[in-house]
């Protein structure tokens, strides 16, 4: 069995690329409750490269079914307010419509988890995500603000319920604490596969804002971590240069040299990959330098915002007004970028400051 499997696919064929995938790194389903967890960030259409495309969810659970899984649930909490509002955005991205009866909303039965983080303690997570047998994780291959990329590692944030997400936002949000977070949420319950949408991914400024890119591949494996190493490969970035990779493996966690791994199929490299504006970590200590001194501020575009106030409702510090158009308090802003991923309208770009003796200074 390989650590990591490449396979050639598009959203037409997809079910044929799950299917391989499951007999390459078969699992005894038989009998047992399972959790598929795509990403549904939001209710954006499947094109714009945001979610898990539902082709790969549909067929996921077709796979799961056909092996003879007593239970069968498809959830995310992409943290928004209420029940109501997390249907809505799993309709919007076609998933609701692949998961059917099988849907599920993972913010709404929680226990507490000790131990889990120097940063929350007790972690409130999901309990469905702990009681299943098997946990299958289907992330989107992306770029992020505050991560740098997002894969599989960051596709176990769904698993905490809105507030604990905007909270950890709060206490984390200064250099790699956050990326730190992510890889506590990610240790409580490790899936047991993960089957990465790479069709088309998102360079720029993800995981909601950038543009799709098409790389015309999925991959899949045992391990998470393993898998965001091939994944910032093919980004055309070093593992070892993103944080929550580094930590992850520092952790034992999985491997992040490829080099190590025994990757089956052909792995892309897309030299002219777009990062996000700003890339948290990564390089050497004068890349660190420059990051620290060189930030990205949110800042609302009027023309494309119709006043929602989304972006003001999912602020974990409260530093947007509505007036009606949302005025960012600069001092406050945590540069968490909470903002920009929630906004579906596109409507909040990241725009470069320089930071010197703690003000942010304008340039554009």
């Amino acid at each position: 069995m390989p650590d990591v499997a490449v396979y050639p696919a598009t959203y037409e064929n997809a079910a044929e690329a799950v299917r391989q995938a499951f007999e390459d790194f078969p699992l005894d389903l038989a009998g047992k409750r399972v959790l598929i967890k795509p990403n549904i960030l939001t209710g954006a259409d499947p094109s714009r490269a945001i979610t898990t495309h539902p082709t790969i969810v549909a067929a996921t659970l077709h796979e799961t079914l056909t092996r003879g899984a007593a239970e069968v649930s498809i959830g995310d909490n992409p943290g928004i307010h209420g029940y109501g509002a997390v249907r809505k955005v799993a309709r919007e991205c076609g998933i609701l419509d692949a998961a059917g009866e099988h849907f599920v909303n993972l913010g709404l039965n929680v226990e507490s988890i000790r131990g889990a983080s120097r940063w929350i303690d007790p972690m409130p997570y999901s309990a469905l995500a702990r009681e299943v047998d098997i946990l299958i994780s289907l992330p989107k291959a992306k770029t992020h603000a505050c991560t740098t990329v997002t894969g599989a590692i960051k596709n176990s944030y769904g698993l905490l319920p809105g507030s604990v997400k905007l909270d950890l936002h709060r206490v984390a949000s200064q250099g790699d604490n956050f990326s730190e977070a992510v890889v506590d949420v990610f240790a409580i319950r490790p899936p047991d596969m993960v089957i990465l949408d790479a069709v088309w991914a998102m360079e720029g400024n993800g995981p909601s804002g950038g543009s799709p890119r098409e790389l015309g591949v999925m991959l899949a494996g045992r391990n998470a971590v393993e898998i965001d190493a091939a994944m910032t490969t093919m980004f055309a970035m070093a593992p070892a240069s993103i944080p929550m990779l580094r930590i992850a493996a520092e952790r034992g966690l999985g491997r992040i040299d490829l080099e190590s791994l025994d990757i089956a199929g052909e792995l892309p490299v897309v030299h002219d990959f777009k990062p996000p504006m700003i890339a948290r970590g990564v390089g050497n200590w004068a890349m660190r330098l420059l990051s620290s001194l060189w930030i990205a501020q949110p800042e609302p575009i009027a023309s494309r915002c119709v006043r929602c106030g989304e972006c003001a409702r999912h602020c974990p510090v409260k530093c947007i007004r509505m007036t009606p158009l949302p005025v960012i308090d600069e001092r406050q802003c945590v540069n968490c970028f909470c903002c920009h991923e929630f906004c579906k309208y596109d409507a909040m770009r990241l725009a470069p400051r320089l930071r010197i003796g703690g003000r942010k200074i304008r340039w554009t």
